[in-house]
């Protein structure tokens, strides 16, 4: 019925999206009526950026809050992400409206024809480029009003702080330490910003990127292919604005190809969803080609960032050989550092993604098969494996005087707190789960602190290996403590990650009424299971009565078309309708009436009995099956109809039954016996 009713409101609900997306259009006309076209394609393009500090600022009180501290105001941190970025991006207007185009404004466009998601605290409205499109149909010219939201606030600095206590206290932490302001952003700076990776000079090459995961070894950075690198030439290549736009389409593609492939294994809807990119509509069958074409650019562009990498280690690498001192062989050992911590995160964090959506194709329907449960296991232990590992490992990793002491700690090891989760199986796979997510996180946040100053470590040394190098500088010999596993594997490379389910079997499709395949087959099966009940709830409308002859003759019990004999202390039965009232007249063997009784025959579900003169005694009692029970027996006397609903009517329950898997401790029936 529940299936039935869903898939019947579809259309309902196809109907209040277009209502809904309409109703947002003429929203935004009205502010443009108040403030001009320019004004709200300038507030949903700052948008953009205010999510992006607003889950860095989120990202960094879960991280106060593990240490046991708060913050008085989470909204100082949001706008310290901008100006941070600003200044990492070497862009003075990140976050801000961006430049007017005095000379055509009503033809100027701020997002471009690619997808651009809508900003997540609107995700339900139109994409920015719908609603910039819409706001400049009939040009409306205004000027900019630049200022903060806050003027439009009497206290705003109170209700950011009321806000951000109101958010902390949704964790329900006791006892939290409350750092001053200049004392949470200090903290804030050195746990995202104050890296010398994140430096402008290098265009954005390490920010959110792991470079060294495109090489399956060390050794494929720095060998040589050909001839020595002209050093004075190849210095002005490197980290150059050409770096900083190949990373921008590197993004770009791989947004586009995350929304194709999201497309592609879509379910098909009855409602119709149009596919879209770069501009273009394309149909569901040409994604494949477009997919392809599409990794084929971005290949080229991997190429292009492979070689300006490889570039950059072997231009530090080439003058560290001739500078001596064991310059180089520091070179390669921090990169050997970097190569094993950048694989090790993405192998984790693709087993971990391959877990998550293997638990969660597996418990779509409600449901947990026993296949299901053997690919949650094999996904499960593989995860498990990942994030062992890292703590294995950290015993066999020595570090340089300079990275531990950047650590502030005595070793790698101790870092990691001693690893006590055991193997998943069938009986602790939801604790299992639980306890996960714990361990995985802290082998990540290790190896992920180890990449960054392995990383931080390794472009100050290239710095001044090339100081050195370019002024005729002599340097000291350099340490040779970092030690790296003997023998460590290759973890994960682009294009090697797990395959995951992205789209629902047939029958969890079914048994979702997910999809047209699934609305339609649920739809249909419904009206089968409905209109089948109806069918038969109109085509059976009779039952029986049973007749107890408690008497120590024989008795003849006759009504209406009906006439059966019943011997001493027996019941036989006779054909009765719902909702009918019969009378039932009683003779002896020489046709003597006993008695004249109207039994009235009620609904369906219900055993009906008819105790001849009210001569028998009747009990129902409880039966327990798998477990010993204790339940009073209930006597009914000796009514002259008796309407019940028990398992066993003035039957001899058995001795035993068969149980379902799910009834794990027995059964209990009941039973009507005279």
């Amino acid at each position: 019925m529940r299936s039935l009713i869903e898939t019947c409101f579809s259309a309902v609900v196809i109907a209040e999206r277009a209502l809904s997306r309409e109703m947002e259009f003429q929203a935004d006309l009205v502010a443009v009526s108040l403030t001009g076209s320019d004004a709200l394609i300038h507030a949903l393009h700052r948008l953009q950026v205010a999510d992006e500090a607003f889950n860095s600022a989120m990202s960094f009180v879960n991280v106060q809050l593990a240490q046991s501290k708060t913050m008085n105001n989470m909204y100082t941190v949001q706008s310290q992400y901008i100006k941070n970025m600003k200044q990492v991006l070497d862009d003075p207007l990140f976050g801000e409206s961006p430049a007017m185009d005095t000379l055509d404004p009503a033809n100027h466009r701020v997002f471009s024809s690619r997808a651009y998601n809508p900003p997540q605290m609107w995700y339900t409205h139109p994409v920015d480029k719908d609603r910039k499109d819409n706001a400049k149909r009939s040009y409306l010219a205004s000027d900019i009003d630049n200022r903060k939201a806050e003027v439009l606030f009497s206290n705003a600095a109170a209700l950011e702080e009321e806000m951000t206590k109101r958010l902390i206290a949704t964790s329900n932490a006791k006892d939290l330490e409350m750092p001053t302001e200049a004392e949470t952003l200090e903290a804030y700076q050195k746990e995202y910003f104050d890296w010398t990776f994140l430096d402008p000079k290098y265009a954005c090459n390490f920010m959110n990127r792991y470079a060294f995961l495109n090489f399956d070894s060390v050794d494929e950075i720095y060998e040589a292919e050909g001839a020595a690198l002209d050093l004075e030439r190849i210095k002005s290549q490197l980290y150059s604005d050409t770096l900083k736009q190949q990373l921008d389409q590197y993004q770009e593609l791989q947004e586009e190809i995350q929304a194709l492939e999201i497309s592609k294994h879509q379910v098909i809807t009855i409602e119709k969803r149009a596919i879209w990119h770069r501009g273009e509509q394309i149909k569901r069958k040409d994604i494949d080609d477009v997919l392809k074409s599409v990794h084929q650019e971005k290949e080229a562009i991997i190429d292009s960032l492979r070689t300006h990498d490889k570039n950059c280690r072997r231009y530090a690498y080439q003058m560290a050989q001739q500078l001596g001192g064991n310059w180089d062989q520091n070179l390669k050992s921090l990169a050997h550092l970097i190569h094993y911590a950048e694989h090790a995160v993405a192998d984790l964090n693709d087993a971990e993604r391959k877990f998550n959506n293997t638990v969660s194709v597996a418990i779509a329907d409600g449901r947990v098969s026993s296949e299901e449960f053997s690919q949650i296991h094999i996904a499960a232990n593989d995860y498990y494996k990942c994030f062992k590992a890292a703590y294995h490992d950290s015993t066999k990793i020595e570090l340089e005087p300079a990275i531990i002491q950047a650590m502030k700690a005595d070793s790698y090891e101790v870092l990691y707190e001693e690893f006590k989760l055991g193997f998943p199986d069938r009986e602790n796979m939801a604790r299992w789960i639980n306890a996960a997510a714990g361990w995985a996180a802290g082998a990540r946040q290790n190896l992920q602190l180890l990449r960054n100053m392995a990383l931080e470590r390794l472009l100050d040394v290239e710095d001044m290996i090339a100081d050195a190098y370019w002024n005729k500088k002599s340097l000291p010999t350099a340490s040779l403590a970092n030690k790296m596993i003997p023998e460590y594997k290759v973890l994960l490379t682009p294009g090697k990650e797990r395959k995951i389910q992205r789209k629902l079997k047939l029958w969890d499709r079914f048994m979702l009424g997910e999809g047209l395949f699934g609305a339609a087959s649920k739809f249909a099966a419904s009206v089968v299971l409905i209109g089948g009940a109806l069918f038969l709830g109109s085509s059976t409308t009779g039952t029986d009565l049973l007749v107890c002859n408690g008497l120590g003759i024989p008795v003849t019990v006759t009504t209406t078309g009906q006439e059966i004999t019943i011997g001493a202390h027996t019941y036989e039965s006779l054909d009765v309708s719902y909702n009918t009232d019969y009378q039932l007249i009683t003779t002896d063997p020489r046709g003597n009436q006993i008695e004249t009784y109207t039994a009235q025959i009620g609904a369906p579900g219900r055993g009906y009995v008819y105790n001849v003169a009210g001569a028998a005694l009747f009990v129902k009692y409880a039966v327990f099956y798998g477990y010993d029970g204790d339940a009073a027996p209930d006597y009914l006397g000796s009514p002259r109809l008796i309407d019940t609903k028990v398992d066993y009517l003035l039957q001899e329950p058995p001795n035993s039954i068969e149980l379902s898997s799910s009834s794990s401790r027995g059964a209990r029936k009941s039973a009507l016996t005279a």
